[in-house]
């Protein structure tokens, strides 16, 4: 799929230019249910469920195949409220993006491996990074962080080839051996201050749906700049 990068500084004609893109790359019996529009600063809002809730649909409007069309356009909008500052989990966002996830059928049965496990190279469209996975992530402190996992991972296996054989262990241990960080998955009671975590990790999805759209989504990305140096970097 495509993807598409406006800017300017006038809001206005930054919108009409979305609205023409978009009906370009839609037939209009798509158009009511085929497209779906995001605020960036929604994603970065102090109010913390509203924010994990926003970027949640957002991943599950990119990962997910629409019944009502074959494809879809995602907007969005106000990439320049992407925090400049850098997070302290920068590292544990790096370890996560790290961490490749395949599926694989074994003996009738659905099983998930890690990639590097694997002797032989897997071609399959069944594959997430741990930082698809892991939907917030929160500094607490020194060198422990909250992670908050998608809830169908929480509680999964994954697999490893060892020799000749196949060995599970539980999710979390896996996240525990990968990443050389105290890792907690309940946030501790009271406000953590100076948390900016959550940046590096709208980062590193937005960072991988720009390197590796899914096949389904064109996206448009717009912001309110002059020039787009004036843009999170990362992007």
């Amino acid at each position: 799929m495509q993807i598409y990068f406006l800017f300017g500084n006038q809001p206005l004609e930054i919108k009409e230019m979305v609205d023409e893109l978009t009906t370009g790359l839609l037939p209009k019996v798509d158009l009511e249910n085929a497209v779906f529009s995001f605020d960036v600063a929604d994603f970065f809002t102090q109010e913390r469920d509203k924010a994990r809730k926003q970027f949640r649909d957002f991943q599950s409007t990119c990962q997910t195949v629409s019944f009502f069309s074959p494809e879809i356009v995602v907007q969005v909008n106000n990439l320049q409220k992407i925090p400049l500052k850098k997070s302290p989990a920068d590292a544990v966002i790096k370890a996560l993006k790290e961490i490749n996830l395949v599926k694989q059928e074994v003996d009738g049965d659905i099983l998930w491996f890690d990639a590097d496990s694997l002797v032989d190279r897997v071609e399959t469209r069944h594959h997430i990074t741990g930082s698809q996975i892991a939907e917030e992530i929160v500094h607490c402190g020194g060198k422990t962080f909250y992670l908050n996992l998608d809830p169908l991972w929480e509680k999964r296996l994954i697999h490893r080839q060892k020799g000749k054989g196949i060995e599970a262990v539980e999710f979390k241990s896996f996240l525990n051996e990968r990443i050389k960080q105290n890792l907690i998955y309940e946030l501790p009671e009271g406000e953590i201050s100076g948390n900016d975590s959550g940046t590096s990790s709208v980062l590193t999805i937005l960072k991988s749906y720009i390197e590796n759209p899914p096949g389904q989504v064109t996206f448009i990305f717009t912001a309110n700049v002059r020039k787009p140096e004036e843009i999170n970097k990362e992007v």
